[in-house]
């Protein structure tokens, strides 16, 4: 019977409710040992051995299934932060730079008639201003993702200053939705 000694608490905890007797969890390993084995349940030749040895080899796998999530949720916030910290370094390196991308002021909208119309796209595209209150939203799919740099206007709400996407590749779209949402944030940066 030393193979009841070998198992956790827990487990003889477990294997006790299994044969259904009645057990207090302040009860130490031999006095469940011996309430067990005294049991009506209790069959010398087979089961409380293996219901032991199932009880525990279920509770190594829950652990090890458990070590692997929160190993794989540390990479993913390992992977979050460093995306964060490439974003505040490229942000801290442009030192206030124009983005490369077409301001309103270079368009040429002669070719439109309609001052109406002129006015209502030269709205719609706002020239980016340094030192603005700046915001980057992204949005994926496993076909494409997309980006959107708003800046703050004189109104104090949101414009549109520079928008791009991207259709997936093969490989691509196989991703996860973080690693695509990563993905869509580094595209946008590579872009401004």
């Amino acid at each position: 019977m030393s193979f009841f000694l070998k198992g956790e608490k827990e487990d003889l905890l477990e294997l006790a409710t299994e044969l259904c007797l009645e057990v207090a969890v302040d009860m130490i390993k031999p006095m469940l040992k011996n309430l067990i084995t005294k049991s009506a349940g209790y069959d010398e030749g087979n089961s409380p051995k293996f219901s032991n040895e199932g009880i525990i080899e279920e509770r190594k796998e829950r652990e090890l299934l458990e070590e692997r999530k929160r190993r794989d949720s540390l990479e993913i916030e390992k992977l979050r932060i460093e995306a964060q910290i490439g974003l505040n370094q490229e942000i801290l390196s442009r030192n206030n730079r124009t983005p490369k991308y077409i301001l309103k002021d270079e368009l040429d909208f002669s070719h439109i008639l309609d001052s109406q119309v002129k006015n209502d796209l030269t709205r719609i595209i706002s020239s980016y201003k340094p030192g603005k209150k700046t915001e980057l939203h992204t949005d994926t799919i496993q076909q494409g993702y997309g980006a959107a740099l708003l800046q703050e206007g004189d109104d104090g709400r949101l414009h549109p200053v520079y928008n791009m996407s991207k259709k997936t590749n093969t490989a691509e779209e196989k991703y996860s939705n973080y690693e695509l949402e990563v993905l869509d944030i580094v595209a946008a940066l590579k872009k401004l």
